[in-house]
């Protein structure tokens, strides 16, 4: 049965053999590489021990939102899927939320993973499903991921789909800004090249422990909520949250993330969360050179456009930057809606599964 946790369920875990539910509410691109797409379902199978089960639209590039709508709505009523994990992201999942039905998710909680434009689903069946929901792994960028999966997130998701209970999110030593280049078969085979994290960044905290439910995304599907005024929660549901966010493979500037901050602050939402977690930025497109220098020079002034309209908007608000999570790889799940907590005097960041 699913878990209590505050005004969230926290969906039942999974067991090897069980049904996962593999959908593309956003992006089809599985029709595009179906042999990205194949690789990440055969890991699900032999590294994680769970049966994919694909959906009509699930490799159709251009499928209708009412179709999409349904195969959400089949996978959550069918008792014997247990999960539900996105292919991949996309640009218009927001569009698809108005064909949803709430008595169909408030009445079947269960675990339902991606991250990006998956930002929309996550949040909707949160606010609307009151249960956790994981901002975590896709199937044709983490699991089907080029060489290998990496250990880092391999492990973070074997505790968030089959453990339970508060665990340490530590950093990852290493870091990629490396990504496959779909349109070349030959490089699913080959290693990333991998570099130096770059340290976390604890700014604002005291002797004081954050400790609450998270709430967030990827910032610029925040932004799409925020422009078509749709789907965002009201400020009791926010207050006293922790917020996280990330920036994606587009690779905003440090101003437009300083604006969508702002529509944040003016609406009074930013000024309601405990603590902040940033995801580290992105800053290479895929195929671009390893470049050290522009990689430094693009997450300082990201981070410096965070701290600056925080400082205008939520003064007191502390910040942890240079998270493994979002657009970046390796990383580790995030429960949104459930608990998170974090110790600025022992340097330590937990998240409960």
């Amino acid at each position: 049965m699913p878990q209590s946790l505050g005004m969230a369920i926290i969906p039942t875990k999974l067991q090897p053999g069980d049904r996962v539910a593999i959908l593309s509410p956003s992006g089809g691109l599985p029709e595009v590489f179906p042999e990205v797409f194949d690789q990440g379902l055969k890991r699900l199978l032999e590294v994680f021990g769970l049966i994919p089960v694909e959906y009509p639209t699930t490799r159709i590039l251009d499928s209708s939102l009412v179709d999409r709508a349904w195969d959400l709505h089949t996978a959550l009523e069918d008792t014997s899927i247990r999960a539900i994990i996105c292919t991949i992201g996309g640009d218009d999942q927001i569009k698809l939320l108005k064909h949803l039905k709430p008595d169909i998710i408030q009445a079947n909680p269960k675990i339902f993973m991606g991250y990006s434009d998956a930002t929309n689903l996550c949040q909707y069946l949160t606010q609307v499903g009151g249960f956790v929901t994981y901002y975590g792994p896709a199937i044709m960028t983490q699991f089907g991921a080029s060489g290998s999966m990496d250990n880092y997130t391999l492990d973070n998701l074997k505790k968030v789909l089959f453990g339970s209970g508060e665990v340490e999110i530590f950093s990852s030593k290493e870091y990629s800004e490396s990504f496959l280049d779909w349109g070349e078969l030959e490089s699913l085979n080959e290693v990333r090249p991998m570099f130096t994290s770059p340290d976390r960044i604890w700014y604002n905290f005291g002797a004081t422990e954050n400790s609450g439910p998270t709430w967030g995304g990827c910032l610029e599907i925040l932004d799409f909520q925020m422009q078509a005024n749709k789907f965002l929660p009201g400020g009791e549901y926010l207050e006293n949250k922790i917020l996280f966010f990330e920036t994606s493979e587009e690779i905003p500037s440090s101003r437009y993330v300083y604006r969508v901050l702002t529509g944040m602050g003016e609406r009074g939402l930013l000024q309601q969360f405990q603590a902040i977690l940033v995801g580290r930025a992105r800053s290479l497109r895929t195929g671009e050179a390893f470049d050290q220098d522009k990689v430094d020079k693009h997450q300082q002034e990201q981070r410096e456009a965070i701290i600056r309209v925080t400082q205008e908007y939520c003064s007191g608000t502390p910040i942890l930057f240079n998270l493994d999570f979002g657009h970046t790889d390796p990383i580790f799940t995030i429960p949104n809606g459930g608990s998170c907590r974090i110790n600025p005097v022992s340097k330590q960041l937990f998240m409960t599964y």
